[in-house]
């Protein structure tokens, strides 16, 4: 029986850049809740910005995995929190400095709070402008790496696709730290041991749930840990073909609702005690 459902946001709910989750979806969330199943976001994306994919409907996205496994919320609390280290992350900035175009900003750990503040690193005026309007947060321009503990990192690589896989290729194996997919460009970098999956095992000792339990909408490399241990595995159709393997079930590709039409089913499944049409 499935009593948890998380999704990724980008290319898994989310089709276009920074778009909301369709009517449709949220219609369909908002009916697996009332069915007595939890939801929950599992992203690269930290809190701040889950209200332009949800609207007013925070029921939505108060539970989930956030910054690639860095944070973890629970009905609108923050029960987990990672810190990345400076000396390390230093010496990323002096190497993403080498790249034209690339910038890297940090969220500094402030007290009762899931909406955090950030701060640019080796970053002038205009630079923080543009990560601003990229990531629809304030960035503050900054030099020297804050004095606070750090809770996040985001790292922007330029380029097509091929391009800033190139620039991530030669920056991972001169450092200690971890280079995730985050969403399009952006990058996340996090401690070498935390991903969606270490969050998720968190997340589950508060709720009493067992991975057997959880079904996992996923697309990309950043969801392959997450999808490896949890009973229900999907992907969409639009998924990498990393993620398609690791799937145990298949859906529609994201820009076709995949997702939505998938928990219509599970609904339907669990007023008529039968079985998802894409569980068959």
């Amino acid at each position: 029986m499935v009593k948890l459902v998380l999704c990724d946001i980008d290319d898994t709910l989310s089709t276009a850049r920074d778009a909301s989750a369709t009517p449709r979806a949220l219609a369909a969330i908002k009916a697996l809740q009332a069915e007595g199943v939890e939801f929950g976001v599992s992203t690269g994306r930290v809190p701040a910005v889950m209200p332009r994919f949800f609207g007013d409907a925070s029921e939505c996205w108060q539970t989930g995995i956030y910054t690639n496994g860095k944070q973890v919320l629970l009905d609108g609390e923050k029960i987990y929190e990672s810190h990345v280290p400076k000396e390390p992350l230093m010496h990323v900035v002096e190497l993403i400095d080498q790249i034209p175009g690339a910038f890297l900003f940090v969220n500094p750990k402030i007290e009762d709070s899931n909406q955090g503040r950030f701060v640019g690193v080796h970053m002038d005026e205009a630079t923080a402008e543009r990560a601003s309007e990229l990531t629809h947060v304030s960035v503050k321009a900054n030099w020297d790496m804050p004095p606070e503990v750090l809770t996040g990192c985001l790292m922007y690589l330029p380029g097509d696709a091929e391009e800033y896989a190139r620039h991530r290729a030669w920056l991972e194996p001169q450092t200690e730290l971890a280079i995730r997919p985050a969403y399009f460009n952006f990058f996340d970098v996090l401690p070498s041991d935390v991903n969606k999956a270490t969050g998720l095992a968190i997340l589950l000792e508060r709720m009493g749930i067992t991975p057997e339990e959880v079904m996992v909408f996923g697309d990309s490399e950043n969801d392959l840990e997450i999808m490896r241990v949890v009973g229900h595995p999907v992907a969409v159709a639009n998924a990498s073909p990393e993620c398609k393997e690791a799937a145990r079930w298949h859906v529609g590709p994201c820009h076709e609702d995949g997702v939505a039409i998938a928990l219509e089913q599970l609904v339907e499944a669990l007023r008529t005690g039968g079985i998802a049409e894409f569980m068959r």
